[in-house]
């Protein structure tokens, strides 16, 4: 794999710096009142991947609901 893709050792090493400068830039957009941000009213603990369907229909659920109580917010952006 690294003969092939000589870099992804360096960009998996990496990819948490550019996980984070992304989220500064898209909060940043979001403050500026040039996006509309959805993001969990609270941080959810596990990982990136779940294999629990109860866990990742408690978080689809939270989306859901975040969603019907931004609604309003998202129409007002759109306009």
């Amino acid at each position: 794999l690294c003969r092939k893709y000589p870099k992804i050792i360096e960009a998996l090493d990496h990819r948490h710096i550019m996980y984070k400068a992304c989220q500064d830039k898209m909060f940043a957009l979001e403050k500026s009142g040039k996006a509309f941000v959805f993001a969990p009213e609270h941080v959810l603990g596990g990982g990136t991947y779940s294999m629990d369907a109860k866990e990742e229909e408690a978080i689809y659920e939270m989306g859901i609901k975040d969603f019907y109580a931004q609604q309003e917010k998202l129409k007002a952006f759109m306009k």
